[in-house]
Parts: C-alpha cells; structure tokens; sequence
C-alpha cells in the first residue's frame, strides 16, 4: 500500500439515502488536483449538529461516528442555485465540490474524529485502517452505489427548496426579534442559543463555536 496516500473524512449531516441522492457527498471546499492525485477513499462522518431543513438524514448514527466510506470516482463543482444541492441557506456559497462515489460499504466506528475541529480533513490511509480494525481496503464488502433516479432526484429537490420556503417564512419574525435586541429593548438570546444557531448554519458542532463579547 502506498505510505502516502490519503483518505478524505468529511463531517455531515447527510445520510446513506441523501449520499445516494447526490451521487456523493458534497458541497465541500476541496483542492480538486490535490484530493485526486492522493485520495481513493472518503469517510463520511455523522454531524449531528447539522440541522438541514430537508434531508433523509442519518436518525440512526451516533454523532462523531464514522458510517460509510466510499471509493472516489471524481470530484465536480456544485453549480451554485443548483436545488438539488440546497442546504437551506438563502445565500450560495462559490466554489463547492461533489465528490463522486462509485462504491460504498456502511461501517460503524464512534467515536471516529471526536476531537473534530474542520468539515474536511485528511487522514493516512493506515490511520484509517487502524480505525476500522483491519489490514486493507479489499476485507471491507463495497457495492455498487445505485444510481438516483431523475424522477427522484428531482422530488428531493423540489422538497429541499420546499422547505427551505417554509424555513424563510419563519424569517420576518426572526428578524423582528433580531431588531428589539438590537434596540436594547428586546430580550435577546442566550450564548447557547447564538451557537447552536451557528452550528446549524455553518454545519459544525456547538461546542466548536466561541463567542468572545467585548464590553
């Protein structure tokens, strides 16, 4: 096995149904050249964090556990308005990627990067192999990843956007809120709130957010 290999690990929300949707895993800001020339395999690890307005999800994973690896086919830009690629988010992030996969196998490792600080990172392929408690990729059972089909991409888009709607209509009260507290006569939100706000929104855990407030 070559010593300078990587393996992807990626921190998400996402489930085995929404990973078949998308063909992979995405939207991540990736070196394409990079992750290609060294990576064959991605670990896609469960954010429980992550609240996505619609998506299969992953109800049955444990947080921090790693549940299903993939071998990598290729890596494409997430063509930015694109629905089927909606994560709720009224402003589109540039630049992000889809990391294709041709085969997966579902593994259950907890605990896998609980000390998870970035959304992506790259571990050595040994690193990962030790993890999963075995002496090469080949022991691990990889099928095929069946294909979505355009009728059922298409329903899982229309719903992302769907609730991404009823998500917005939630928005003027929000801001209403937003407004008194910026006035000084409203009641404001609590730390705890404020991170798991932005948990939710930049799709990590809350306890990797600070919040410094400067008197």
């Amino acid at each position: 096995m070559d010593s300078q290999k990587k393996v992807l690990c990626v921190f998400t929300g996402h489930g085995p149904e929404d990973i078949r949707m998308l063909g992979g895993t995405a939207k991540w800001r990736l070196n394409t050249d990079l992750l290609l020339e060294s990576c064959r395999y991605v670990v896609c690890v469960f954010n429980g964090a992550a609240q996505l307005p619609f998506a299969h999800g992953n109800p049955s994973a444990r947080d921090n556990a790693a549940f299903l690896i993939g071998r990598i086919a290729g890596v494409e830009p997430v063509q930015e308005g694109d629905p089927l690629f909606y994560f709720g988010d009224q402003w589109e992030v540039p630049n992000r990627k889809l990391v294709r996969m041709s085969d997966v196998c579902m593994i259950d490792i907890p605990a896998f990067m609980p000390a998870w600080r970035n959304p992506t990172i790259y571990l050595s392929e040994d690193e990962v192999l030790e993890k999963l408690g075995i002496g090469g990729f080949d022991e691990l059972d990889f099928t095929p990843l069946a294909p979505a089909s355009a009728q059922d991409r298409s329903a899982y888009a229309a719903e992302l956007v769907r609730a991404g709607s009823r998500e917005s209509d939630a928005a003027p009260a929000r801001d209403e809120l937003a407004a008194l507290f910026q006035s000084g006569i409203g009641p404001g939100i609590s730390i705890d709130e404020a991170k798991a706000g932005l948990a939710a929104r930049f799709g990590v855990a809350a306890d990797q957010i600070d919040i410094t407030i400067r008197w």
